[in-house]
């Protein structure tokens, strides 16, 4: 039957503010409860990962009065907690990447939401990084996220379809973040950053010299995120759009200006799926040194060539992926979800006085099968590019 809900009552023994809960229930009493809506708000408020399991029983306040108390215990595990990843990709060719990652998540930080995480990584590019979220309203939809992130790897330079010199840098960036969550769907932020970028070469003739550069500036990114999964979607959009503005005003080396963006969207019919995939990158000004450069090459990206093999000033990729869900298997709460697939791809990099046509891009494409397993995603691929390029790929984790 219908259950008139006059009132709410919190029995909120966990670390955040009793407004952040009310604020996240769509409930307003007296009103004729919802189960569904109920359910979801429960569900998403279980999801931020501030509570425990999140209870709620009914009472008469009075005669006619029934009111609906909500029980939020803190996680039994505490406020912190360690994750721990791998990711692994060889292409058969002298091209392999591997890392080994470590997060700490320590949330909440206080009463309003604030989560402070913390990755370290070793492999092929390893480093660390530690950023601070803080929302600033009940909602949590706004928020400053400031943070810090040093990175260091090696990037091979190739010329015609030869690395022909291999350079060691180091990253390290410091910066500000301020925006506003947009509902479940998307984010806009804008952010301060100050980098400190060095390169040296490790193999290459005498002509390779070191690259030694400091930016300051400002971006600003626009995201939406609606896909299901992150390696084999069913559903939903992938949008991210980014600008980017170095200034000698604000400590850069140089002016410089940068336009990115992609977009994708999955369309399934039955166990079949579609992913159409849309990405454009652009320096308008000329690239100082591989730090500005746009790269392509490796699986999806123009599957015949060495990972990051093409580099440039302008990219343009354009990519169609299609797979079929084939089965999936459950056994002691651990699913297993398996695909056969295909991708058809054109894209390439231009340098600054080149035009994107789509007869100067490159054509090809890959056949797969994969799983999205307890370990992670797996994958094992062949992939072929115009100019009678191909390799094979084996890949672990969120390498791919």
């Amino acid at each position: 039957k219908p259950l008139e809900i006059e009132r709410i009552r919190l029995e909120n023994t966990s670390h955040v503010d009793d407004r952040l809960i009310r604020k996240a229930l769509t409930i307003e009493p007296p009103e004729t409860l919802d189960r569904e809506t109920f359910g979801f708000d429960l569900l998403e408020l279980f999801n931020t990962r501030y509570f425990g399991v999140i209870g709620f029983h009914f009472e008469e306040a009075g005669e006619d009065v029934h009111e609906l108390v909500i029980e939020a215990p803190p996680p039994d595990h505490g406020r912190g907690s360690l994750q721990f990843g791998i990711g692994f990709l060889d292409d058969f060719d002298g091209g392999s990447n591997y890392h080994l990652a470590v997060r700490h998540q320590y949330l909440p930080v206080n009463r309003r939401g604030g989560e402070w995480e913390t990755t370290v990584q070793a492999g092929t590019v390893g480093g660390a990084s530690t950023q601070f979220f803080q929302p600033l309203d009940w909602g949590m939809n706004w928020f400053v996220e400031p943070s810090i992130t040093y990175t260091k790897g090696t990037q091979e330079i190739w010329f015609d379809g030869q690395a022909i010199a291999e350079y060691s840098f180091r990253t390290a960036d410091a910066r500000i973040a301020g925006g506003r969550m947009l509902g479940r769907w998307g984010e806009l932020r804008i952010a301060a950053f100050t980098s400190s970028n060095r390169g040296s070469p490790r193999i290459g003739i005498p002509e390779f010299q070191p690259i030694d550069e400091t930016r300051g500036g400002g971006e600003a990114r626009f995201r939406v995120d609606t896909e299901d999964s992150v390696i084999f979607p069913r559903s939903g959009a992938a949008i991210d759009l980014v600008y980017s503005a170095s200034s000698e005003a604000l400590g850069s080396d140089t002016d410089f200006e940068q336009l990115w963006g992609r977009a994708s969207y999955a369309w399934s019919f039955g166990e079949n799926t579609i992913v159409p995939h849309l990405e454009y990158g652009e320096n308008l000004d000329p690239a100082e040194s591989f730090f500005s450069a746009y790269f392509m090459g490796g699986l999806f990206r123009l599957s015949g060539l060495g990972q990051r093999e093409l580099f440039g000033d302008k990219i343009a990729l354009a990519r169609l992926v299609a797979y079929r869900r084939l089965f999936h298997l459950e056994a002691a709460g651990l699913k297993v979800k398996f695909y056969a697939g295909l991708s058809l791809e054109a894209g390439n990099a231009y340098f600054d006085d080149e035009s994107v046509s789509w007869g100067s891009m490159r054509k090809g494409g890959s056949v797969f099968i994969g799983g999205d397993t307890f370990i992670g995603p797996v994958i094992f691929a062949y992939g072929r590019t115009e100019g009678n390029r191909d390799r094979f790929y084996f890949g672990i984790g969120d390498m791919f």
